[in-house]
């Protein structure tokens, strides 16, 4: 009969079957990476059996029951994003508390290949650092907001070309809130201007 569908074979079952157990031990090794980059942080900050974030949060739950499809969600951009939406995932939401009460970068750099591990572009850890960093001196033009130079710039040099104007942009409207005196005007120019 046209339009009825062919019964898969026995070994397209076998191959099938083989993929969803890939694609699970897949997920698995993904969370455990995960959980060994989160340890070596806090054992490099000294602080072993420290505040780990609830790491599970970084991922999507696993599909239940085992070889359901997992849901299909858009993912975050590089700029956080605290809108709860209907189909979406930050993965980075849970790092946000670490990111915010550091005050180094060295932090970022160590929580850098967890990108890998939550499958966002290459510096998206380090642009939350930097998004915490200027909304933690919000707007104060005291000399803590981070420099183009030697904080932004390495940040946009190492994210996708979209996500680097995107953050450029941001950046640039934050030296603009702390530039009411002009001490960032030329900070929030190179933002603007960096290809």
């Amino acid at each position: 009969m046209k339009g009825d569908r062919e019964e898969p074979s026995a070994k397209e079952l076998v191959n099938e079957k083989k993929q969803m157990i890939r694609e699970e031990i897949e997920r698995v090794r993904l969370r455990r990476d995960c959980l060994e980059i989160l340890m070596t942080y806090e054992k490099a900050k000294g602080r072993e059996n420290g505040r780990l974030p609830a790491y599970n949060r970084l991922f999507q739950k696993l599909p239940t029951p085992f070889g359901s499809s997992q849901r299909k969600l858009k993912m975050a951009g590089v700029l956080l994003n605290l809108k709860r939406e209907a189909g979406f995932f930050d993965p980075l939401n849970s790092l946000r508390e670490f990111l915010k009460n550091e005050d180094d970068s060295q932090s970022a750099t160590i929580l850098a290949p967890l990108s890998h591990c939550l499958k966002v572009p290459g510096g998206y850890i380090q642009a939350r650092f930097v998004q915490e960093m200027f909304l933690k001196h919000g707007g104060k033009s005291d000399g803590q907001i981070p420099l183009f130079e030697s904080s932004v710039k390495p940040v946009m040099q190492k994210l996708p070309k979209m996500d680097a104007a995107v953050f450029g942009e941001w950046c640039a409207a934050q030296y603009g809130l702390a530039g009411r005196v002009g001490k960032w005007v030329k900070d929030r120019l190179e933002c603007l201007r960096f290809r």
